[in-house]
């Protein structure tokens, strides 16, 4: 059970350090960001 938090915890720790990537992207760098978004429509379209 505990492995299992751990797990989960692990997780939501990544997704918080994607999410501060695109932030910080997002405010210093908002054109890279917006072909990297055009570039995944691109591909999963």
């Amino acid at each position: 059970m505990s492995h299992l938090k751990n797990f989960s915890f692990f997780i939501l720790q990544s997704k918080n350090v994607l999410f501060l990537k695109f932030s910080f992207l997002f405010v210093f760098k908002p054109e890279i960001l917006f072909h990297k978004l055009l570039f995944c429509i691109d591909f999963f379209v």
